[in-house]
């Protein structure tokens, strides 16, 4: 696996290993966050697909967070999809966590319409030809949206979902606007918004938002995310998410 790879730890202590490199570019923490961010809205999932799985940071994160669910990983790039296999083996979740290779702009038989209580996603950033470029193909593919608009992306999530089924995502906070209009246009109602920040006093620099399918409209903007204290060290959450579940399967203090 050129390039894939991966320099492996434990995301906390007993937890699932996952990939420092982040998934070929700079995912890593974002998935982590989208992770805790969706398990702890997920209501009762037991079928859960990440899209764009990558080398399963998200995937192994949720099925680590929610114990009684199942999740399934569509990824485009091959090399990824083994890096992930072999991630899921040493972290012993094999039997709970699967990953495919696939488009996910197309019908693929592990992932049947209506077939999911919840997706997540962590899309490209930036369209093709935008933001940095990397001379590391596998970052470019990460970061540009070679495999689709994050329209495609949401209208696919949409597609796996049942009805009543829950969409998590994470972006860019810029495009905010773009990503619930296509939500609402798959048919997923925007329900759960929280802001992304450096500290407090910088702007937001991703979002984290979730859906309902067929639901009805009503968003709650959540307080902020902030990664660091003024002083420049984690902040207090952040702590608490990488300290993972709790030993009696709670979630250190944040209501499920």
């Amino acid at each position: 696996m050129p390039g894939l790879k991966p320099d492996t730890a434990e995301l906390w202590p007993g937890g699932p290993r996952v990939s420092l490199r982040g998934d070929g570019g700079g995912a890593f923490a974002d998935s982590v966050l989208l992770a805790d961010f969706a398990a702890a809205r997920a209501g009762r999932a037991r079928r859960c697909a990440d899209l764009g799985s990558g080398c399963g940071t998200l995937a192994l994160a949720l099925v680590a967070l929610l114990p009684e669910a199942a999740v399934s990983g569509l990824e485009l790039r091959g090399p990824a999809v083994d890096a992930a296999r072999d991630l899921a083996r040493e972290s012993g979740l094999e039997s709970r966590v699967a990953f495919y290779a696939g488009d996910l702009r197309e019908r693929h038989p592990a992932f049947p319409p209506e077939g999911f209580d919840l997706v997540g996603m962590n899309p490209p950033y930036f369209a093709p030809g935008r933001g940095a470029v990397s001379p590391d193909p596998e970052r470019t593919a990460v970061r540009q949206a070679l495999s689709g608009e994050v329209r495609q992306w949401i209208a696919a999530g949409s597609r796996l979902l049942r009805p009543g089924g829950r969409l998590f995502l994470v972006h860019r906070a810029e495009r905010l606007p773009e990503l619930l209009r296509a939500m609402e246009d798959a048919g997923v109602a925007p329900k759960w918004l929280r802001c992304v920040h450096h500290a407090p006093g910088y702007p937001a620099r991703l979002i984290l938002a979730g859906g309902q399918k067929q639901a009805g409209p009503g968003l709650a903007v959540e307080a902020p995310l902030y990664l660091k204290t003024p002083d420049g060290v984690d902040s207090a959450e952040v702590r608490r998410i990488y300290r993972g579940p709790a030993p009696d399967g709670a979630r250190n203090g944040e209501k499920a």
